[in-house]
C-alpha cells in the first residue's frame, strides 16, 4: 500500500484537559453520547479529573472510528482485551488497512491516542510534576522502582542530574518507553520491566526523541519509539513494531486486499507530530452546534 494512502491511518492527538472547565451541563452531554456500559465505566470514578480523563479517552477512541474507519457514530462498538488494550469490535467493517489499532492514555493534564495503520502502536503520557505533595527527593523515589530499570538504564537515567527535574525528566522518558511497548503487545501487568532495555538513536544522546529496544538481551531494531513533550512538564511516547508480536487476545480490524507494509529497522515514514485537540473537536458535525448553542446560553 502506498505511504500516502497509509497515513489516512495515522492519528497523534493530545487534549489538556486544564482547557476544560466543565459545566455539570456539558459534562452530562459529553457523556451521553456515549453506550450506556461507556457512561457507566466513566462514572465510576469518584474525582472529577479522572472522569475528565476516562470521557475524553473515549470521545477520542469515538472520533477515530468514525473519522478514519467511517463506521456510524451509533454502530461505534469498542471492546478491551482482558489484559485491557482497546480495539474496535465492529463485525463487516471494511477497513482499507493490513492491521489498524489504536491505543490511548492519560496522566496529569493530557489524554493521548495514538493509531497506526499497519504496525503495533502503543502510547503513553506522563508528568513529572508531582500528583501529590509533599513529593521525596527523585532519587528517594527511584528506590521503589530499583527493579524496574536496567543498570544500564540507570545509568542514562542519572545522567539527567544533577537537577530534581533533569533525573525526573530521563526517569519518565525510559517509564513512557516501557508502558509503550507493553501497551503496543497488550501484554499486561505480567511483563517484567527490566527485561525490556531501551537504547536512545544514537546510543549516547540521552534527549534524542527516537530509541530502539532489546528484549531479553536482544536488540529489535524493528521496534522503533518517538517521544516527545507535552507542555512543559509531560512526556509521551509511541512505540510501534511488528503486528505478528500482538498476544492472543489482541483483535483489530484489518483487509485482507490492503497489501502489508514491510517495515525497515528504524523506519519513520508514518511518524508525526501530535496535534493539539479541545473537547469541542471531540464531537462530529450537530453536536458541535449543540455544544456551541448550549455554551452561549
Amino acid at each position: 500500500m502506498e505511504a500516502s494512502k497509509m497515513e489516512s491511518g495515522v492519528r497523534r492527538w493530545a487534549v489538556d484537559i486544564r482547557g476544560w472547565e466543565a459545566t455539570d451541563e456539558e459534562f452530562a452531554y459529553c457523556l451521553s453520547l456515549l453506550p450506556e456500559e461507556e457512561t457507566l465505566a466513566v462514572n465510576r470514578y469518584v474525582h472529577l479529573a479522572d472522569r475528565k480523563r476516562a470521557l475524553i479517552s473515549r470521545l477520542l477512541q469515538r472520533k477515530l472510528a468514525h473519522e478514519v474507519l467511517g463506521i456510524p457514530l451509533d454502530r461505534i462498538q469498542i471492546q478491551r482485551t482482558c489484559e485491557g488494550k482497546p480495539f474496535l469490535a465492529n463485525p463487516g467493517v471494511q477497513c482499507p488497512f493490513p492491521c489498524f489499532n489504536y491505543n490511548v492514555s492519560h496522566h496529569g493534564a493530557y489524554v493521548v491516542l495514538a493509531s497506526d495503520p499497519a504496525r503495533l502502536v502503543g502510547v503513553d503520557v506522563m508528568t513529572h510534576s508531582p500528583m501529590r505533595q509533599p513529593a521525596p527527593p527523585a532519587v528517594e523515589f527511584f528506590k521503589n522502582f530499583t527493579k524496574c530499570y536496567t543498570p544500564y538504564e540507570w545509568a542514562n537515567v542519572m545522567k539527567g542530574g544533577p537537577t530534581e527535574t533533569g533525573l525526573l525528566d530521563q526517569f519518565y522518558r525510559y517509564w513512557c518507553m516501557k508502558e509503550a511497548y507493553i501497551k503496543a503487545v497488550g501484554i499486561g501487568l505480567g511483563f517484567e520491566l527490566r527485561r525490556a532495555e531501551f537504547h536512545y538513536l544514537p546510543e549516547n544522546d540521552i534527549l534524542s526523541r527516537r530509541a530502539t529496544v532489546s528484549i531479553d538481551g536482544v536488540r529489535r531494531p524493528e521496534w522503533i519509539f518517538t517521544l516527545d513533550r507535552l507542555g512543559e512538564d509531560h512526556w509521551v511516547c509511541v512505540g510501534r513494531g511488528p503486528p505478528e508480536e500482538a498476544t492472543s487476545s489482541c483483535s483489530f480490524p484489518s483487509s485482507s486486499k490492503a497489501a502489508p507494509v514491510v517495515a525497515q529497522p528504524g523506519e519513520s515514514v508514518l511518524d508525526i507530530d501530535f496535534e493539539f485537540l479541545a473537547v469541542e473537536d471531540l464531537l462530529i458535525k450537530d453536536e458541535k452546534l449543540f455544544w456551541r448553542t448550549s455554551r452561549t446560553m
